[in-house]
C-alpha cells in the first residue's frame, strides 16, 4: 500500500513540475503569425503542416504540437498558419495550412 501511494504521489509531483514548464518556440516559428482563413485569401497556400508531442496531458502537449508545427511551416517559408485541427490522445497532434503572405 505505501509503495501504490508513493507512485501515486511521484507522479502527481511530475505532472505538477511539467504543467510549471515553460516551453518557448524556436526563433524561426516565432516568425510564423497565426491567421483565421479570411486573413490569407490573398496569399499562396504553400502546404499543410503538423506537429507532435508525446505528452497527452496538460496544456504541454498541445502547445509543443502547435510549436512543431509552426517550425515545419517556416521550413516551407511560410508566414502564416492557419489551424484546421487539434487532437489529443496518446499524442496531442497540431494541423494546420501554411500560407506565404506578401505585405
Amino acid at each position: 500500500m505505501v509503495v501504490r501511494s508513493t507512485s501515486v504521489m511521484i507522479g502527481f509531483m511530475i505532472a505538477i513540475g511539467l504543467g510549471g514548464c515553460a516551453l518557448e518556440p524556436s526563433y524561426r516559428a516565432q516568425q510564423v503569425k497565426l491567421a483565421y482563413p479570411p486573413m490569407v485569401v490573398a496569399c499562396t497556400l504553400v502546404g499543410g503542416v503538423s506537429g507532435e508531442s508525446d505528452i497527452p496531458f496538460l496544456d504541454y502537449g498541445e502547445q509543443e504540437a502547435r510549436y512543431r508545427a509552426l517550425d515545419a511551416a517556416a521550413q516551407l517559408g511560410a508566414t502564416h498558419v492557419v489551424w484546421t485541427d487539434l487532437k489529443k490522445g496518446t499524442k496531442a497532434i497540431a494541423v494546420g495550412r501554411a500560407y506565404r503572405c506578401d505585405e
